[in-house]
């Protein structure tokens, strides 16, 4: 599901949070166009407790060294808030100063609220009716595979 923008088969549609990374500088090199950026924006806690969740559970099965989905450029686990919030400062930073049209979807809200995706979406989605994507939004969006993480106040201790 997520490709590197720089391989020469990567589709017209790339997803990948690696693009953080290489952005950048595969916009430097003239090679590559972003027509428009869509970027998917959770609260902080919870993605950094996904990633944490993930890790703690590829090693609990004794999974590989590299945890697709886990712990980003860290190892400690208390750390991975700052990290996630460099990578977003970096792609964001990188798309505002090229000036690229960029849609922010609020997650995993466009996952459960279909209305919410189609009116972020609805410019680039060619004329089509609410109720033709609302059937292929039923058939693709997997809500019951969002987990939900809170965090504990230090009023509620």
């Amino acid at each position: 599901m997520e490709w590197d923008l720089r391989r020469p088969d990567a589709p017209y549609i790339v997803k990948s949070p690696w693009l953080c990374d290489y952005l950048d500088e595969a916009l430097d090199s003239g090679q590559y166009i972003i027509d428009h950026a869509i970027i998917p924006m959770r609260d902080l806690y919870s993605a950094a407790e996904s990633r944490r969740d993930v890790t703690r559970r590829a090693e609990a099965a004794l999974a590989q060294k590299e945890i697709h989905g886990g712990l980003w450029h860290t190892r400690v686990q208390e750390q991975q808030e700052i990290v996630l919030a460099n990578q977003f400062y970096k792609i964001l930073y990188t798309i505002s100063k090229r000036d690229i049209p960029m849609t922010l979807l609020s997650f995993p809200r466009f996952v459960r609220d279909s209305e919410y995706l189609y009116r972020k979406l609805e410019f680039m989605l060619n004329g089509i009716e609410y109720q033709k994507f609302l059937q292929v939004f039923k058939q693709i969006a997997r809500p019951e595979l969002v987990h939900d993480f809170f965090q504990r106040s230090a009023t509620a201790e």
